[in-house]
């Protein structure tokens, strides 16, 4: 096991896939690991797992829902009254839904999980990553980025979402999209300070997304998409790379693909986009 340091990190969707395998490799290398988790249950599960792997690394449960705006920020707000400071930040939680479903707060479910998730813990935890002497933030997205589109009507409107499996599965697109337009976004505003932003795409992997869905479409295709992926643990690692290297600590404002820096589509670089999507999460969250 690789020697323990001082670090700590901070890490969403945990219990499960991508993100479970991040936090095995993650709790070798850090001293303390923030986990935001919906089922406390699992996440108990889960720190005994970690607690295996390394006994002294100090592992916090902290309850949060992303299907809940106030949840998030709670969460967020619990998380930086505790802590002085946040070396790694790693966004990995996202949803694929097979059919569009609206959440409690009135909003489409993967633009609150996959794009509110984000925006409220990297605007709510900034002084924590600044307080880092070389904080990394670290955001999730997909290829599905090049096919998104910015249409931020849909949202709030049921009568404009998508309803088809085939318009369904853009919705995930836009979310990935507007990742990318936050995180360089964000890493335009951490320019002249010690943090560095990135995105990435973790790769096909087969994961636990889109398995609680209850609709027929959804039982019918998850496990036939999953036939053509592969294990979590490839999807966990360009993210460990970002957060471990010495590369991931020196490059920022990428978008990254197989531990290597890849081309984003060219919408997803738009500041003006991104400004807009910034000033819609503001209006949204009150962040």
């Amino acid at each position: 096991m690789t020697s323990q340091s001082s670090k700590v990190a901070f890490l969403t969707g945990s219990t499960s896939g991508i993100g479970r395998a991040t936090a095995q490799e993650l709790v070798k290398h850090v001293s303390i690991l923030i986990l935001p988790v919906r089922n406390l249950t699992k996440g108990q599960d889960l720190k005994h797992e970690l607690l295996i792997i390394n006994p002294s690394c100090q592992i916090d449960l902290h309850q949060c829902a992303l299907e809940s705006i106030e949840s998030m920020k709670a969460c967020a707000n619990t998380i930086a009254s505790k802590y002085e400071a946040i070396d790694i930040l790693i966004n990995n939680a996202g949803t694929f839904d097979y059919q569009c479903h609206f959440t409690n707060d009135g909003l489409e479910s993967h633009f609150e999980i996959n794009v509110l998730s984000q925006y409220i813990f990297n605007t709510i935890l900034k002084p924590l990553i600044l307080q880092s002497p070389q904080g990394r933030i670290i955001n999730l997205s997909g290829l599905s980025h090049k096919a998104g589109k910015f249409n931020l009507a849909y949202i709030q409107d049921r009568d404009k979402s998508p309803k088809s499996l085939l318009n369904t599965i853009s919705l995930c697109a836009d979310s990935c999209l507007y990742r990318n337009l936050l995180t360089f976004k964000l890493a335009k505003d951490f320019e002249n300070t010690k943090v560095t932003v990135n995105c990435l795409h973790p790769g096909s992997i087969k994961t636990n997304i889109g398995n609680d869905n209850i609709s027929l479409t959804g039982k019918i295709i998850a496990p036939i998409f999953n036939l053509f992926t592969q294990p979590a643990i490839e999807g966990a690692k360009t993210s460990l790379h970002l957060a471990l290297s010495d590369e991931g600590g020196q490059i920022t404002g990428k978008y990254w693909s197989n531990c290597k820096i890849d081309k984003p589509s060219e919408l997803s670089t738009d500041i003006d986009l991104a400004e807009q999507l910034v000033a819609k999460c503001q209006q949204l969250t009150k962040v």
